[in-house]
Protein backbone atom coordinates (compact mmCIF):
# COMPACT_ATOMS: atom_id res chain seq x y z
CA UNK A 1 0.00 0.00 0.00
CA UNK A 2 1.59 3.52 -0.92
CA UNK A 3 2.42 5.56 2.37
CA UNK A 4 0.91 8.92 2.41
CA UNK A 5 2.79 11.16 4.61
CA UNK A 6 1.88 15.29 5.25
CA UNK A 7 4.11 18.09 5.10
CA UNK A 8 2.03 19.81 7.19
CA UNK A 9 0.79 17.29 9.69
CA UNK A 10 -1.33 20.54 11.27
CA UNK A 11 -3.26 21.03 8.33
CA UNK A 12 -3.38 17.26 6.50
CA UNK A 13 -4.01 16.71 2.89
CA UNK A 14 -7.33 15.31 3.37
CA UNK A 15 -8.27 18.48 5.85
CA UNK A 16 -6.82 20.37 2.35
CA UNK A 17 -9.05 19.02 0.06
CA UNK A 18 -12.56 19.76 2.13
CA UNK A 19 -11.46 23.65 1.38
CA UNK A 20 -13.68 25.86 -0.46
CA UNK A 21 -11.08 27.37 -2.94
CA UNK A 22 -9.61 27.50 -6.06
CA UNK A 23 -7.94 27.00 -8.32
CA UNK A 24 -5.58 24.88 -6.42
CA UNK A 25 -1.83 23.29 -7.56
CA UNK A 26 -1.00 20.10 -5.86
CA UNK A 27 2.09 19.38 -5.33
CA UNK A 28 3.25 15.99 -5.00
CA UNK A 29 6.40 14.36 -3.89
CA UNK A 30 6.66 10.69 -4.51
CA UNK A 31 9.80 9.22 -3.44
CA UNK A 32 10.00 5.69 -5.58
CA UNK A 33 11.89 2.54 -4.90
CA UNK A 34 14.80 1.97 -7.27
CA UNK A 35 13.75 -1.26 -8.90
CA UNK A 36 9.98 -0.19 -8.48
CA UNK A 37 10.05 2.91 -11.28
CA UNK A 38 9.41 1.64 -14.80
CA UNK A 39 5.90 0.04 -11.73
CA UNK A 40 5.53 3.51 -11.16
CA UNK A 41 5.65 5.35 -14.19
CA UNK A 42 2.75 3.17 -15.43
CA UNK A 43 0.49 3.68 -12.72
CA UNK A 44 1.73 8.00 -12.68
CA UNK A 45 0.41 7.83 -16.87
CA UNK A 46 -2.68 5.86 -15.84
CA UNK A 47 -4.00 8.37 -12.83
CA UNK A 48 -2.77 10.92 -15.40
CA UNK A 49 -4.52 9.98 -18.10
CA UNK A 50 -7.97 9.42 -16.23
CA UNK A 51 -7.47 13.06 -14.01
CA UNK A 52 -7.26 14.76 -17.36
CA UNK A 53 -11.01 13.40 -18.07
CA UNK A 54 -12.43 14.53 -14.90
CA UNK A 55 -14.06 18.38 -14.29
CA UNK A 56 -12.18 20.74 -13.01
CA UNK A 57 -8.91 19.08 -14.12
CA UNK A 58 -6.34 22.10 -16.03
CA UNK A 59 -2.90 20.49 -15.96
CA UNK A 60 -0.18 18.45 -15.11
CA UNK A 61 3.64 18.13 -15.07
CA UNK A 62 5.80 15.39 -13.78
CA UNK A 63 9.60 16.94 -12.63
CA UNK A 64 12.44 14.57 -11.91
CA UNK A 65 15.07 15.33 -9.55
CA UNK A 66 18.40 16.27 -10.52
CA UNK A 67 20.95 13.92 -10.02
CA UNK A 68 18.19 10.78 -8.58
CA UNK A 69 15.81 9.18 -10.76
CA UNK A 70 13.68 7.89 -7.45
CA UNK A 71 12.11 11.28 -6.14
CA UNK A 72 9.61 12.75 -8.43
CA UNK A 73 7.00 16.11 -7.61
CA UNK A 74 4.17 15.78 -10.00
CA UNK A 75 2.46 19.75 -9.96
CA UNK A 76 -1.24 19.35 -11.04
CA UNK A 77 -3.69 22.67 -11.57
CA UNK A 78 -7.32 22.18 -10.74
CA UNK A 79 -10.41 24.76 -10.93
CA UNK A 80 -10.55 23.94 -6.83
CA UNK A 81 -9.87 21.72 -4.29
CA UNK A 82 -13.78 20.24 -4.33
CA UNK A 83 -13.02 19.16 -8.12
CA UNK A 84 -9.61 17.37 -7.02
CA UNK A 85 -11.37 15.48 -4.34
CA UNK A 86 -13.91 14.53 -6.27
CA UNK A 87 -11.53 12.98 -8.75
CA UNK A 88 -9.42 11.19 -6.03
CA UNK A 89 -12.34 10.03 -3.85
CA UNK A 90 -14.01 7.90 -7.34
CA UNK A 91 -13.61 4.33 -7.22
CA UNK A 92 -11.54 4.46 -10.79
CA UNK A 93 -8.89 6.69 -8.87
CA UNK A 94 -8.76 4.74 -6.14
CA UNK A 95 -8.44 1.69 -8.25
CA UNK A 96 -5.36 2.42 -9.96
CA UNK A 97 -3.94 3.99 -7.33
CA UNK A 98 -3.98 1.11 -5.19
CA UNK A 99 -2.21 -0.49 -8.32
CA UNK A 100 1.52 1.56 -6.92
CA UNK A 101 4.51 0.07 -5.54
CA UNK A 102 3.60 -0.63 -1.81
CA UNK A 103 6.89 1.20 -0.88
CA UNK A 104 5.49 3.98 -2.90
CA UNK A 105 5.64 7.37 -0.54
CA UNK A 106 3.37 10.05 -1.33
CA UNK A 107 4.11 13.51 0.33
CA UNK A 108 0.76 15.58 -1.31
CA UNK A 109 0.44 19.38 -0.36
CA UNK A 110 -2.53 21.36 -1.73
CA UNK A 111 -1.76 25.16 -2.33
CA UNK A 112 -3.19 28.36 -3.73
CA UNK A 113 -1.59 31.22 -5.22
CA UNK A 114 -0.43 33.85 -3.39
CA UNK A 115 -0.16 38.24 -4.64
CA UNK A 116 3.22 39.81 -4.00
CA UNK A 117 2.71 43.09 -5.11
CA UNK A 118 5.42 43.92 -7.83
CA UNK A 119 6.74 40.23 -7.77
CA UNK A 120 3.97 37.91 -8.48
CA UNK A 121 -0.13 38.07 -8.82
CA UNK A 122 -2.27 36.00 -6.41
Amino acid sequence: MVSMQDIDPGNPYRKQLEQDTGPVVLFNTFVVPQDEIEHFMRGWTAISAFMKRQPGFISTQLHRTVGSDNVLVNVAVWESAETLRNAVQSKEFQDIHHSQPDALVSRPLLTERVAVPGICLG
